[in-house]
């Protein structure tokens, strides 16, 4: 195996091919709005990553709620990988009046090596009326 030098001077013995099994990977998952009816669990946007070699994969997602017609109420978002809201990374937003809220929510998850996963933002509310907006979500691959 060779060493590869890059112009400040600094080696690595590592080949380019071990160096990109590491390289960070970035999975983007878009959306339209998406209506949360009330009672309901609704998965408003999905994401799949492969791991290339063990490491962590952190989720991100964000957009905003818009809850009209309120009269109290409450909204629970979730990153998971399960089909039910948990505990871990739950983002409550309360809703008194006809509100616009942001929502943002990051999750780390551990990684294995070839293995492929999805993740989803779920959502439920109390609420007669809300849509989450602008909806962006995205899985970043990092090596340990």
């Amino acid at each position: 195996m060779g060493s590869i030098g890059d112009v400040v001077g600094y080696y690595t013995n590592s080949s380019l091919k071990e160096l990109a099994m590491g390289a960070p990977v970035l999975e983007v998952g878009l959306t339209s709005d998406c209506p949360i009816p009330k009672g309901q669990t609704r998965a408003c946007a999905l994401v799949e990553i492969t791991a290339p070699v063990d490491g962590k994969i952190l989720v991100s997602a964000s957009g905003y709620l818009e809850a009209l017609k309120v009269n109290g109420g409450d909204t629970l978002c979730s990153i998971t990988t399960g089909n039910v809201i948990g505990p871990d990374g739950t983002q409550e937003t309360t809703h008194s009046t006809a509100t616009v809220s942001p929502v943002s929510l990051t999750r780390g998850f551990p990684a294995i090596a070839g293995t492929t996963y999805d993740y989803s933002l779920l959502c439920e509310t109390t609420v007669s009326v809300v849509t989450l907006r602008d909806l962006q979500m995205q899985a970043l691959y990092v090596a340990n």
